[in-house]
């Protein structure tokens, strides 16, 4: 379905591989933690761990669960230390970090998160599928600089970015439709 499909974008997963890194706004993301004798501690992300919280040592580690589910309970949490690591993916990460870095930024929300967005739209060059992720995320932020582009995208009808235009649209405006 078109969730399922808005999902697999950000993560740069397929259907095969869903690691739901955004979730379910409302659930707490649980994750386990290694205590200093070795002992695994179940504690909820957000949770205070000092100067060095679990989310941000997350965002280096190479499985793409791990990081997409740090760096979007860090944006949702609305941490500034995050916003950087952000901007950086969405300008110079590979495309699963680029797709992530977009979600993260719709989800911490707010002018900052904004500003990165529209700065990477505004800097041009990307290919259709990054320009679409930028298009989405600013157009959920209030944007529509993207519209014309998820709108023709949609019209088109061919492939699967052309559901998630589609859906993308729909979620902002549904008078609009899917048709």
């Amino acid at each position: 379905d078109a969730g399922h499909l808005a999902e697999d974008v950000f993560t740069g997963e397929d259907e095969e591989e869903d690691l739901h890194p955004a979730g379910d706004a409302d659930l707490p993301l649980v994750v386990a933690a290694e205590e200093g004798d070795g002992e695994e501690k179940e504690r909820e992300v957000g949770e205070d761990q000092g100067a060095d919280p679990l989310e941000r040592r997350l965002l280096d580690d190479p499985d793409p669960e791990n990081w997409s589910a740090a760096a979007m309970a860090l944006a949702r949490l609305r941490d500034p230390a995050v916003l950087p690591r952000l901007e950086g993916w969405l300008r110079a990460g590979e495309r699963p970090r680029r797709h992530a870095a977009a979600q993260c930024l719709r989800a911490f929300d707010g002018p900052a998160a904004r500003a990165v967005l529209r700065a990477r739209w505004d800097g041009g060059p990307g290919d259709e599928e990054d320009r679409l992720v930028l298009a989405a995320a600013l157009l959920a932020l209030g944007d529509p600089t993207g519209a014309a582009l998820l709108d023709a995208t949609a019209r088109a009808a061919t492939g699967s970015w052309a559901v998630f235009a589609a859906a993308t649209i729909y979620s902002h405006d549904p008078r609009r439709g899917l048709g």
